[in-house]
């Protein structure tokens, strides 16, 4: 073993949260996560969710550090279901970001302003894998 800042495949939970209303049940995926130093690799692969229940802007909250202070990361997202502003998206229409100190992802559309947090795109099933680097502060 390497040390604890060489962690290899570790796993952690992501949760899909909602801005406006959630359902009782919260979908949840088992993702995979990886440790350099301060930099860490997350990703996490919701094959199968529904929209039922959830309203407002996306988050996906649980990841297995805080982003370090002052630092923000932005990664990639495929999906099947996301939208901002009452129009459907592609994948390179939407952003996930980290904002520093914080251990949840969220999502920026294409659109200005950019702060603009991405919405459900409707009650029916949708999918989502998401794929981000991001830096931690170390203990």
């Amino acid at each position: 073993q390497k040390g604890a800042d060489s962690a290899l495949n570790n796993s952690w939970t992501a949760t899909l949260r909602g801005a406006g209303s959630e359902p009782a049940t919260l979908q949840t995926a088992t993702g995979r996560y990886w440790v350099a130093g301060r930099m860490v690799f997350i990703t996490v692969t919701f094959p199968v969710f529904t929209s039922t229940g959830y309203s407002g802007s996306v988050s996906v909250e649980g990841l297995p550090f805080a982003a370090s202070t002052g630092l923000d990361a932005v990664g990639s997202v495929y999906h099947d279901g996301l939208m901002g502003n009452s129009e459907a998206h592609g994948d390179d229409e939407v952003t996930p970001i980290i904002n520093g100190g914080t251990q949840y992802v969220e999502f920026l559309t294409d659109q200005v302003p950019r702060s603009a947090p991405t919405a459900w795109i409707n009650t029916t099933v949708a999918t989502m894998t998401l794929s981000l680097w991001y830096f931690r502060d170390l203990p």
